[in-house]
């Protein structure tokens, strides 16, 4: 009867142990979940309504612009154009001042967007987690360890460049994929000479193939190239970046104890997403 019980305590220690190792599983299970959402979501806000696309399209028009009316300037500098340099002159002023206030804008669209993914971080982070657990099996709210943007491995801008007189140069100084036509992403486009003052910053988004459009995904993790950290060792920091961030990497962590033996444990999972990517060039 002694060996009886003993075996049926031996029994149930055994199983409420496997039932603890299992609820460590389950936890880790949904704090991935958790994760990705998170992530998910948060790659999506970067270029919602196709903002960062139309911006990037924008810069690269305006970069055309400056150029060709760099081009009608030097043209009427002397000969029988002469009479046109001081309208040359104006338009090339208009095209000079449209850069400098697209960079300003860009510049505006990056803190918002920084902004936002902090804000839909902290938010969803903060929600109450729905894990399943057992009697004796405490699970911690779900904590930021460390949230990163930036873009991923070898994509391009949506940007496509014009086979104007400047293309081949384009291409050989880097920032024109020859295969594509589009921009390389994460690049400053500098032009050459008078305007060279002037900045073109173009970043990383998955252009449109086809037309269609590429949707918010999750990523492998080691397609992330990381640009500035919103977090790091679970706190805030002054992350900062000069391109537009395409991408978000996330960890999350969470503290679980088992009251029935004593352990403790930290468990963290990882997600990183890509934005949704830009809608057709018209």
């Amino acid at each position: 009867m002694i060996l009886v019980v003993g075996c049926g305590v031996v029994s149930l220690l055994a199983a409420l142990l496997l039932l603890s190792l299992c609820t460590v599983s389950i936890v880790g299970n949904n704090l991935q979940a958790k994760t990705d959402a998170i992530a998910l979501q948060a790659g999506a806000a970067l270029n919602a309504d196709d903002h960062v696309g139309q911006i990037n399209d924008l810069i690269s028009r305006c970069r055309l612009l400056v150029t060709t009316s760099r081009q009608g300037y030097d043209a009427s500098g002397s000969g029988a154009k002469r009479h046109l340099l001081p309208l040359a002159g104006m338009l090339l002023d208009q095209s000079r001042h449209s850069a400098n206030l697209m960079e300003s804008e860009r510049k505006k669209l990056l803190a918002l967007k920084l902004a936002q993914v902090k804000q839909i971080v902290k938010e969803e982070s903060e929600h109450p987690s729905l894990f399943p657990t057992l009697p004796w099996v405490t699970v911690g709210p779900p904590s930021v360890e460390k949230l990163d943007v930036g873009s991923v491995r070898e994509l391009s801008s949506n940007a496509k460049a014009e086979r104007t007189d400047f293309y081949n140069s384009d291409v050989h100084q880097g920032y024109v994929d020859k295969l594509s036509d589009l921009y390389r992403g994460n690049i400053n486009a500098k032009l050459v000479g008078n305007d060279k003052d002037l900045s073109f910053v173009i970043s990383t988004l998955p252009a449109a193939v086809n037309n269609i459009v590429a949707p918010a995904s999750l990523i492998a993790a080691d397609r992330f190239v990381p640009l500035a950290s919103i977090y790091g060792e679970g706190k805030t920091v002054s992350g900062s970046c000069a391109q537009i961030p395409s991408a978000v990497q996330l960890r999350l962590s969470c503290h679980v104890f088992d009251q029935l033996t004593q352990q403790e444990c930290i468990i963290e999972r990882i997600a990183t997403s890509c934005t949704s990517g830009a809608q057709p060039a018209k």
